[in-house]
């Protein structure tokens, strides 16, 4: 039997006071398709940190074409072939698409760089700062750079995550048609794309693998990390609209980057407990638009936003957060390095949320209050970013794809969390790519285009109450 790329044996790791992974064994054959899946906090991300060198073990050790790699630095394993891409993506902002595939590319070719991107789709964006690009072009871009450094062992953390149906099925013909010597090991939590990429499929359940095996062979196990359907579905409806006053007043918001515009004339109008859900393609400007409000994003005239009847012209992010906007925004941009307890007093020191405790909405943080924010689960990680916003107690809740790349059980919880607020008074406003979901997501859906917002979502022909978060297979 030939050696395996990447060998792990009786790999431990504790982040904290938490033990995440618990004697891992997994092999990784030379041109495999490897995925894991299972729910938030199953320690998926921290075995690829593990592997990427970003986290180190307590016990055990990873071998690399037979050679021992457990206690190298990640710089080091990326020249003996490692890449990735993060659960979030990790660019160099400033500099333009081109700069970040070039700085990857083995001599630093700008040629090959330019060409690797015409053949990725990103051609019309080479001269464009990540920056300045949507998420779902930031996603494709760093797999385009994680690529150009021709790894032989390719580390991908949700890489569907954000993306909408054509992006994802761009991305699943990327990575099929990969050289058949490069090896893949995939975190998704979309089991469409698992089954389309991947020939074998690790389930990790509380740190331990509960099973191995081909993907159609898992995907059709009842495994305890796949959530139930619910015999009750919780149902938001808000109170009359005559009997709720306008919190959230956007009328014809103007804006864009370098001149290029993004939104023009974009109205919006949000009423005390109202969830307003807005849909729209990556690049639409979903973003802009929160990042317009919350004062992140520089507007142009004739717009007004008004909270609670008050213009907010002249007032910075800080400003508005005073007056009662809170945004959490897509990537989350917690302090990893800081404690949960210390994230949720940032903001605030010695403030707390509408409902007393920030974190009272999420009984799973109660728990980790000591451990450091970067070494939660991507569930818990967005959690942390939603009670460290109400620590403003904020009149208005800006929510960016809050539940991208998340587990069922975990949306759900969410979602009950964001009803909940919602019913306390609280206008929020939801954002997402695929207009079906967000047709499931709140009270009014609407839908932005390069026209601008219309509504109700076309998917559905009619504006439809809430019966919780869109699912999927593993969401």
């Amino acid at each position: 039997m030939s050696t395996p790329l990447l060998r792990i044996r009786g790999l431990r790791v504790r982040l904290g006071t938490a033990q995440i992974l618990h004697d891992v064994d997994l092999d990784i054959a030379q041109g495999s398709r490897h995925a894991l899946v299972g729910h938030n906090g199953a320690g998926k991300s921290t075995l690829l940190h593990a592997i990427a060198g970003t986290v180190r073990p307590r016990a055990g050790s990873i071998m690399l074409a037979g050679r021992d790699i457990t206690n190298l630095a990640p710089h080091r394993r990326a020249r003996l072939g490692i890449g990735r891409t993060w659960q979030h993506p990790a660019l160099c902002g400033s500099l333009t698409a081109l700069q970040n595939v070039t700085l990857a590319m083995p001599g630093h070719d700008p040629s090959r760089a330019h060409r690797a991107l015409m053949a990725s789709g990103l051609g019309a964006h080479i001269d464009t700062a990540a920056d300045q690009m949507s998420y779902g072009l930031r996603r494709r871009l760093e797999l385009v750079v994680a690529l150009a450094a021709q790894p032989r062992l390719l580390l991908l953390d949700e890489p569907s995550a954000g993306l909408s149906p054509a992006e994802i099925n761009s991305l699943i013909m990327q990575l099929t048609s990969l050289p058949p010597d490069t090896s893949v090991v995939l975190v998704d939590h979309d089991l469409d794309v698992v089954s389309a990429i991947a020939h074998q499929v690790t389930v990790l359940h509380h740190g331990r693998i509960l099973a191995t095996g081909a993907a159609e062979e898992v995907r059709r196990a009842p495994l305890p990390h796949q959530a139930r359907p619910r015999t009750v579905t919780p149902v938001f409806a808000p109170p009359p609209a005559q009997d709720r006053p306008v919190v959230l007043d956007v009328d014809r918001l103007t804006t864009g980057y370098h001149g290029a515009p993004v939104l023009a004339g974009t109205s919006l109008h949000v009423t005390a407990g109202e969830i307003v859900a807005i849909a729209g393609g990556n690049g639409t400007g979903k973003s802009t638009l929160l990042n317009a409000i919350a004062g992140l994003q520089p507007v142009q005239a004739p717009t007004t936003i008004r909270v609670g009847g008050r213009e907010v012209h002249g007032l910075d992010a800080a400003g508005r957060a005073r007056l009662g906007i809170a945004l959490v925004p897509q990537d989350r941009r917690l302090f990893a390095q800081l404690s949960v307890a210390e994230n949720l007093v940032v903001p605030r020191p010695g403030g707390s949320g509408p409902l007393g405790d920030p974190a009272a909405l999420f009984p799973a943080l109660a728990g980790r209050l000591r451990q450091r924010a970067g070494t939660l689960s991507g569930g818990e990680q967005q959690m942390l970013s939603i009670a460290r916003a109400l620590t403003t107690t904020p009149r208005v809740l800006l929510l960016d794809e809050p539940f991208e790349g998340l587990a069922q059980s975990v949306a759900e919880q969410l979602w009950l969390a964001i009803t909940e607020l919602a019913r306390g008074g609280m206008a929020i406003v939801i954002t997402g790519h695929r207009t079906d979901q967000m047709a499931e997501l709140g009270a009014r859906v609407l839908v932005l285009t390069g026209r601008g917002l219309s509504g109700p979502a076309p998917a559905r022909g009619e504006q439809r109450r809430s019966s919780g978060p869109y699912q999927r297979p593993y969401r």
